[in-house]
């Protein structure tokens, strides 16, 4: 049988390379169809996170010489820490606070992680003595648990690392495209807000990781450094009170997320200010939808993608029955020798059968271990997938084989032949 088989696979050989190259080209099309379309899932499932919400921005108020007279108070940051405090815990929504604050290194790897790089305005951020400003993104606890990061090597923050240790040391998690430098537990010298901290790496972000900075509905983190909005004790001497005064100046300066509106919003905002004893913040403006919007429109894409998908898949199998059937009729002098020699329809059919099945299984099971072979890094549902859409492909391109089968009588094969 399965010389029959290859004997018929070569017998047509033009026919065979185009099903083999055709079968190959739609799997390596699917494979990444699916990669995109998984990207496309991992960010919707922030909508889960924020369905129904609205993103109130909080600004402080405070002008140059009101900022220098405030700050010269004698309470004024255990004022702006109580404030702090009061959005971060003790609101009934979701504070979140994102920043893109840069940290300040002597040496730079390359300039695609300067500040502006993707803009085109680095040089203007670029100090060629150093320091240089590398892309930085701060995420208060509540903004880490509320975007998904995925970790694809050590490990995320956690409640203890919001808090500074008194050690010189701040964890870090790095973007993905860091890991060709960097290793899990190496340590980075660099300041924030002109103080000198050793930086410690904990983890590595998946390729597709991002954050909502309101503004930027996607802050794409492949090349940035996450930070955790520290909270620090009581300063130890006038340049760390200055030093924490102008941190927590900027932490204030976050969104709450609410399913309420803006004057229930407001009304928490004036209690926290009434506890804390500062009044110079104001909610900007009305409510920010821009991570609404994305996600429509990420909506709209995965739908054409997964649209393209069925149409791929459908032109495929449709293309690989019509030269399979083409093959076949062009092969009834073959099937009439079956015949006379004692052969059965059914018989010749199992050969029809099984070319088409090799013909699939071929690319099939080069593009699986090319992927296994070649991206050992992926999950396995990767490959599975692939292999399984291989055999899915045969099923439905024996279908139609199938029906041409039944539906010619013996007769017409015979005629055929004698043509």
């Amino acid at each position: 049988m399965l010389g029959e088989i290859i004997e018929s696979i070569k017998r047509r050989k033009l026919y065979s390379l185009i099903i083999i190259s055709l079968v190959s080209c739609f799997l390596i099309t699917m494979f990444i169809v699916i990669q995109t379309l998984q990207v496309f899932l991992a960010k919707e499932s922030i909508i889960d996170t924020f369905e129904d919400s609205e993103a109130y921005s909080i600004i402080d108020t405070l002008e140059v010489e009101e900022y220098d007279n405030f700050k010269n108070e004698p309470r004024s940051l255990e004022i702006v820490k109580t404030f702090y405090k009061e959005l971060n815990e003790n609101i009934d929504d979701k504070y979140l606070y994102v920043f893109q604050q840069p940290i300040e290194v002597e040496n730079i790897i390359d300039d695609i992680y300067l500040v502006g790089y993707e803009e085109g305005s680095s040089d203007v951020h670029k100090n060629h003595d150093g320091p240089y400003p590398i892309k930085t993104v701060q995420l208060n606890e509540k903004a880490l648990n509320s975007f998904p990061l995925q970790i694809v090597d050590g490990q995320s923050f956690v409640s203890r690392d919001f808090q500074y240790q008194e050690n010189g040391e701040i964890p870090i998690l790095l973007g993905s495209d860091y890991s060709q430098y960097f290793n899990v537990g190496d340590s980075l010298k660099g300041s924030y807000i002109f103080i000198e901290f050793n930086f410690i790496i904990k983890g590595f972000l998946d390729q597709n990781a991002f954050v909502e900075d309101l503004g930027y509905p996607e802050v794409n983190l492949e090349r940035s450094i996450v930070m955790p909005a520290i909270e620090f004790d009581d300063p130890k001497s006038s340049e760390d009170e200055e030093f924490q005064f102008r941190h927590y100046m900027q932490l204030i300066n976050g969104a709450i997320y609410s399913t309420s509106d803006k004057e229930s919003v407001n009304r928490q905002l004036e209690n926290a200010m009434k506890i804390s004893g500062f009044s110079h913040a104001v909610i900007l403006g009305d409510s920010s939808t821009t991570l609404g919007k994305y996600f429509d429109a990420l909506a709209q894409h995965k739908n054409g993608l997964i649209f393209f998908a069925v149409v791929l898949f459908l032109f495929c199998i449709g293309v690989s029955s019509i030269f399979m059937t083409k093959k076949m009729k062009e092969s009834s002098k073959n099937v009439i020798i079956h015949l006379i020699s004692g052969g059965t329809l059914h018989q010749i059919s199992r050969i029809i059968y099984g070319e088409v099945i090799i013909l699939i299984l071929i690319p099939t099971v080069i593009v699986t271990l090319a992927v296994l072979l070649f991206m050992p890094y992926l999950p396995l549902l990767y490959p599975m997938t692939i292999f399984m859409t291989g055999f899915i492909v045969i099923f439905f391109a024996i279908i139609p084989i199938y029906i041409v089968i039944r539906r010619t009588p013996v007769s017409e094969w015979l005629k055929r032949g004698e043509e």
